[in-house]
């Protein structure tokens, strides 16, 4: 039955194979369930072969003797593979949602769910939180015990709280989540929950929770330790948050005037240490234009502040792009200048120094950093997971009279 569902949906292009139906299948004899089944097994299969793209792809990017030439094959078979799977993903998640997704059929058919409910959460993050925290709570309540639910009380429904903009709701499920995990897992809870508190400028309450979260971790923590995550970046907040934002006075600016930190104050100012060649910081490059061109207006400045690499990246505008090496010092604002165009992006570059990354404690990038009309900084987050925490930080703080 599912087979002849499947050859009714339009899926040919994936070039999976399905048996021939025995008897036409009309649109409307296919029920809800059978029709998002059809297309949950139609996203597995993509999948499987979107891995074995994948590999093959690589096997022939190393055998080839033209390694250039090569690379953009490897490129745009990685591109089309993915294109496709996200296709059908897309198609599962709208025929998910059409079925009555809140009262399950069948729990049965664990995988089946689980990954109804995973999409539903991350997909609805900035359409519709209200959906994804619902979504992924019904995830952690019929399977609790499976590894997706670990992911989901640990990373998932975090962020979802955090989108969905419910500060009660957030601090209480936090706390729930915490106490419902061990390990690693909770610790990085309980330093969402201080993220939590100093995003609404309670930033002794804020402080006191990391302290706790580090105090009981040792200091000399290997990057192999579960526990390391927790204690570098609960001692980076400890470091930034609720305190003044170190000055950043440098005179290269990309697409401003040059201006001092200091000279910002009244404004809520979005500081990103970056660098090209960093796949971390291109993937939030364009959510901190969206940010700035949204609440410019409103007093927001968002600074991307980058340092001189010998290295980096330029990207074609297609989803590609190529690696930059020996790039001398006085060429790098130019490398800048055609990055930030090819990007498309509008809110300013500043190139500082190893010291101003350090005065903000930057181990990795991305780090982002928001500083209110003060000039405290109210939040700090690693890497490109924090867009959520990131926006909500924003609004609290320009709906802040401080």
């Amino acid at each position: 039955m599912l087979a002849q569902i499947a050859l009714w949906l339009p899926w040919s292009f994936f070039g999976l194979p399905f048996p021939a139906p025995q008897e036409p299948v009309e649109a409307s004899s296919v029920s809800c369930l059978a029709q998002a089944q059809a297309s949950f097994q139609v996203l597995q299969q993509t999948r499987q072969w979107q891995s074995e793209t994948r590999k093959q792809a690589m096997d022939a990017f190393r055998k080839a003797e033209d390694q250039n030439s090569a690379r953009q094959e490897y490129l745009r078979q990685i591109r089309e593979a993915a294109s496709k799977s996200k296709a059908a993903e897309e198609r599962f998640l709208a025929d998910f949602r059409a079925c009555p997704w809140r009262m399950p059929e069948n729990l049965s058919d664990e995988a089946f769910y689980q990954e109804g409910w995973s999409l539903l959460g991350r997909t609805g993050l900035q359409t519709n939180p209200g959906e994804a925290v619902e979504a992924l709570e019904l995830l952690i309540r019929h399977y609790p015990d499976s590894a997706s639910a670990r992911r989901v009380r640990a990373r998932d429904l975090p962020k979802a709280l955090f989108a969905h903009g419910d500060l009660a709701l957030a601090e209480s499920r936090l706390a729930d989540l915490a106490a419902s995990l061990e390990g690693p897992e909770a610790l990085q809870l309980r330093l969402k929950m201080g993220d939590l508190m100093a995003m609404q400028g309670r930033f002794d309450a804020a402080r006191a929770l990391y302290r706790q979260v580090v105090s009981g971790l040792p200091e000399d923590l290997t990057r192999r330790d579960p526990n390391y995550r927790a204690k570098v970046y609960g001692d980076l907040r400890l470091k930034l948050v609720g305190q003044p934002a170190p000055e950043i006075d440098v005179p290269t600016w990309q697409g401003g005037e040059a201006r001092a930190l200091g000279e910002m104050k009244g404004q809520i100012v979005v500081i990103d240490f970056w660098a090209t060649w960093c796949g971390p910081c291109r993937m939030v490059m364009p959510g901190l234009d969206e940010l700035w061109t949204e609440h410019r207006e409103d007093g927001l400045q968002v600074l991307g502040v980058t340092r001189y690499y010998d290295r980096g990246f330029l990207p074609d505008g297609d989803g590609g792009g190529e690696s930059v090496r020996d790039i001398a010092e006085e060429e790098f604002l130019d490398h800048l200048i055609q990055f930030r165009k090819v990007m498309d992006l509008h809110y300013p570059f500043l190139v500082a120094d190893k010291e101003h990354f350090a005065a903000y404690g930057v181990t990795g990038i991305p780090t982002i950093v928001v500083v209110d009309r003060d000039g405290r900084i109210r939040f700090v987050g690693v890497g490109s997971g924090v867009e959520s925490e990131l926006r909500l930080a924003v609004n609290l703080s320009l709906k802040s009279k401080n």
